[in-house]
């Protein structure tokens, strides 16, 4: 349980953020928030389906072979390379060329997928999530998160407000 200004009416609204759904790779919440003037729910918009509507993930092997390497991109930008997932998963290891080509293709078959997420207040008046982008055979095949801020308006309730891709250095404006 919470509380933070999120309205604008100076009442800190309350907020309650659950937890939905656990297991192996999977780590998902609910949230519910309540006016704190009235006690009335606010609707808070899912913002999956923004997510899933606004960002595209596309694999493109060299050479037309994954087994040559491959990049992943994120609304046209790159964002994954298959020698930066092995560098990232195995780091010095040394790999034949023919085991290097043999993992490229094994991590090919390893599309990125919406993983966990969690939904978090910051004390900037904010109210954010996280969404992890892991492979959806491997979750521990990290790709980087997306952060989701909503902003109180007050004919819809909490809507996206914007989202940004984070992999160490990278950051994607989406929305």
């Amino acid at each position: 349980v919470h509380t933070g200004e999120l309205t604008g009416d100076e009442y800190p609204e309350i907020i309650f953020i659950t937890e939905s759904c656990h297991g192996t790779g999977c780590y998902q919440e609910d949230i519910h928030v309540f006016d704190g003037r009235t006690l009335l729910e606010i609707p808070v918009e899912d913002f999956m389906p923004a997510l899933e509507e606004l960002v595209t993930i596309t694999r493109v092997d060299k050479g037309g072979d994954p087994a040559n390497g491959f990049v992943y991109k994120i609304n046209g930008e790159d964002t994954a390379t298959s020698e930066g997932l092995i560098d990232a998963m195995y780091g010095d290891k040394y790999f034949s060329e023919e085991e290097r080509r043999e993992e490229y293709r094994r991590l090919a078959e390893n599309t990125p997928g919406y993983g966990e997420y969690f939904v978090y207040y910051d004390f900037d008046g904010r109210l954010c999530c996280s969404v992890g982008l892991a492979g959806n055979r491997n979750n521990s095949l990290y790709f980087g998160d997306f952060k989701v801020e909503l902003l109180y308006d007050k004919d819809y309730g909490l809507t996206v407000n914007s989202i940004i891709y984070e992999a160490g250095d990278l950051f994607i404006k989406i929305k």
